[in-house]
């Protein structure tokens, strides 16, 4: 029998945002490369695309992406979109990319991450709050996107260990115990 325990999914993802929470509150500020400060709720959005994918993914990156928009100076609704988007492009498996392939899962969010913020960036520059393209793209977009993979690397760490929430090859999706074939017939 297969148990779907959802209370350990609500648990990781609970501990995963309020960390993630409090260092886009405390340490991003705090932490900036050039212009661009790490994106903490947009490692937590990837974190739960790869982790968990499907209807979960989706809904958890746009609440990081609303949490985001209501913290910072950006249009509200900007990151929602862009997280939410993002959720469901990598989160389409709806399997634990990250326990399953932590190389790929890095390899997705390495590419997830930088079009994120490239896309974040040139919307602030059209309307008027990024300043000029080597700005937004120099300045910005690519020491933010190194700081959020760099960010990123503990939370994938973490999450691999929480266990894989797939069948693995080989086993049964069921979890049945199959029955012996040795026969105590004739002793």
């Amino acid at each position: 029998m297969v148990v779907n325990d959802t209370n350990a999914r609500r648990k990781v993802a609970l501990v995963s945002f309020a960390i993630c929470a409090a260092c886009q509150v405390i340490l991003a500020p705090n932490l900036p490369l050039a212009n661009g400060r790490p994106n903490f709720m947009l490692i937590f959005a990837g974190s739960m695309a790869l982790c968990y994918g499907g209807t979960f993914g989706i809904l958890a990156s746009f609440g990081a992406g609303l949490f985001f928009d209501i913290v910072s100076s950006g249009p509200v609704g900007l990151m929602a979109f862009l997280f939410t988007l993002m959720a469901a492009v990598i989160g389409r498996e709806d399997r634990n990319v990250i326990a399953d392939a932590t190389p790929q899962a890095l390899r997705i969010f390495c590419l997830a991450a930088p079009a994120v913020e490239l896309a974040s960036q040139l919307v602030l520059m059209a309307i008027g709050q990024g300043g000029t393209l080597l700005d937004t793209l120099g300045l910005r977009w690519l020491p933010a996107s190194v700081l959020d993979i760099v960010f990123f690397l503990p939370f994938l760490l973490f999450l691999s260990r929480t266990g894989s929430r797939s069948p693995q090859l080989g086993k049964k999706k069921t979890g049945a115990l199959k029955r012996s074939k040795i026969s105590t017939r004739g002793l």
